[in-house]
């Protein structure tokens, strides 16, 4: 209960009181990342539900409705079927989300779990990241190309 009050405060801070750069610093210094570098800005008003599983290095700026998305509930649906049953238990996957030095995330991008974005890397609005970014892409709309 506690953890879902001090959520829910620093999601109310993130929306209402702080924008972009000062809620970059607030998350910083509320230390709930694995890590979270400096000079970030912060826009979107979604945490991640486990954000002790991602990493945000420095200069890095995640645009408005931004999803991380660390874990899947496929288990959930495979452990209470009766054909899958006998098959159980599956397991509950989790996995880190690490995102390097001087990146952008555009809106309402989607990040999966057990996924990088190399440094000076983009991602386009509206794209959903499963497999690593490598350094200097640009990726988006299911296509990706190097930056100039």
């Amino acid at each position: 209960m506690i953890r879902k009050l001090k959520k829910l405060w620093i999601v109310f801070q993130i929306t209402f009181v702080k924008p972009g750069i000062k809620a970059g610093e607030y998350l910083r210094k509320k230390n709930i990342f694995a890590h979270f570098g400096k000079d970030c800005s912060w826009h979107t008003k979604n945490l991640p539900s486990e954000p002790e599983l991602v990493k945000i290095h420095n200069n890095v700026h995640v645009a408005a409705d931004v999803r991380f998305i660390t874990h899947d509930i496929i288990c959930d649906m495979f452990n209470h079927h009766p054909r899958y049953k006998k098959y159980a238990p599956w397991p509950f996957y989790r996995g880190t989300i690490e995102i390097f030095d001087n990146c952008m995330i555009g809106a309402n991008s989607i990040i999966m779990y057990n996924t990088q974005i190399g440094p000076d890397a983009i991602v386009a609005a509206g794209a959903v990241i499963t497999q690593d970014v490598p350094s200097g892409e640009i990726w988006g709309g299911g296509t990706r190309s190097k930056n100039r």
